[in-house]
């Protein structure tokens, strides 16, 4: 059996060790971007940053002076005119995004935000790894609250009337969006650390025993559930009936999104563990081993460039450009243009 890079061993180590125990997570995890309102929004570990597309420049940077007892990793969340941003001591901050000063703090949650708040019109729903999602207003005040049997990790997702939200309890869990009310649960036997993907609704969920579940979003009834070869770290991207995703091995997959069949899996030789972004007509996905890969939705590869670090973040882009985050790298942010040619880095301060 082909021996797992160290740093994803220990990070199952951790997850699995969470997943055991009641309370805050005890997993590293790794930064993210968002792109929206015509600037960039880095969660940069002591900081988050806005940055200009084009070239890169500090727009704005907060807290002024970052602090290593205070740290940002989770994408942050654009809401209109306010930016979102988690942090590990259980702090939520709510940013202007033209200049970077604060709106509001909420501070209940007791765990880390390793995953990003979801916005919607009227409100943010949080995931914290207390075992809580947290919905506020807009002006940051609680509106309701809802306990898992263990956290939440990642972004969660709603179609206007449910929020559906996957935790380390092994449960994707929806509850009614305007009062936090449990319609379902749905057994999915393993930890999950991704966000679902909502679809038709349909939820797509990996887990990290390496099963891609669909799950019907109306009642919780598993339609079909895939075993692969190893564990899936992040949320499929889904094109023309197609899923594409990677696993903690060495591997890219193509599935049939009706019924769950393997259509093709390509070998890209280190673990894929982030999200991939369409662009064009293909889809970039980033690897351990600092490659981003470019497959075509037939899965051919069609180019490769090394970018350095390790990538486990999920890859952004909007079309223009496509941002890649490093982890323990010199360059924290890399931009490429859609022919996977570099444009500017970021180096973090």
């Amino acid at each position: 059996m082909k021996m797992l890079p160290l740093l994803s061993v220990l990070l199952l180590a951790g997850i699995l060790l969470s997943a055991c125990t009641s309370g805050a997570s005890t997993a590293s995890s790794w930064a993210g971007a968002t792109l929206a309102n015509d600037a960039i929004y880095f969660a940069g570990t002591t900081q988050v940053f806005a940055l200009r597309p084009d070239n890169g420049n500090s727009i704005w940077s907060y807290p002024e002076n970052g602090s290593a007892s205070r740290i940002f990793l989770a994408a942050p969340t654009v809401s209109t005119d306010q930016v979102i941003a988690g942090d590990y001591v259980g702090g939520l901050v709510s940013l202007n995004a033209k200049d970077g000063s604060e709106n509001w703090t909420f501070s209940e949650a007791k765990g880390k935000y390793v995953g990003s708040a979801l916005a919607t019109d009227t409100m943010i729903i949080a995931p914290n790894a207390d075992g809580n999602l947290y919905a506020l207003d807009l002006q940051g005040k609680l509106v309701w609250k809802f306990a898992a049997n263990n956290a939440f990790w990642s972004q969660p997702v709603t179609d206007s009337q449910n929020v559906y939200a996957s935790s380390l309890d092994h449960y994707l869990y929806a509850v009614d969006l305007n009062t936090g009310e449990q319609f379902w649960k749905a057994d999915l036997g393993a930890t999950l650390v991704s966000s679902p993907l909502l679809d038709s609704g349909v939820l797509y969920q990996g887990s990290i025993d390496g099963v891609m579940n669909a799950v019907d979003a109306a009642t919780g009834k598993i339609k079909w559930a895939q075993k692969l070869d190893a564990g899936i770290w992040a949320t499929p991207v889904l094109s023309n009936g197609k899923l594409y995703f990677g696993d903690q091995k060495t591997k890219i997959y193509i599935l049939d999104a009706a019924n769950g069949t393997i259509e093709q899996s390509i070998d890209v030789g280190a673990a894929v563990i982030g999200s991939g972004v369409l662009i064009n007509d293909g889809i970039a996905f980033g690897t351990e081993s600092g490659d981003l890969v470019m497959i075509g939705l037939d899965g051919r590869k069609l180019w490769s460039r090394t970018i350095g670090g390790m990538i486990y973040s999920n890859l952004v882009s909007n079309g223009t450009i496509v941002l890649v985050v490093e982890t323990q790298g010199d360059r924290p942010l890399v931009a490429l243009d859609t022919n996977g040619t570099e444009i500017w880095y970021f180096a973090g301060k």
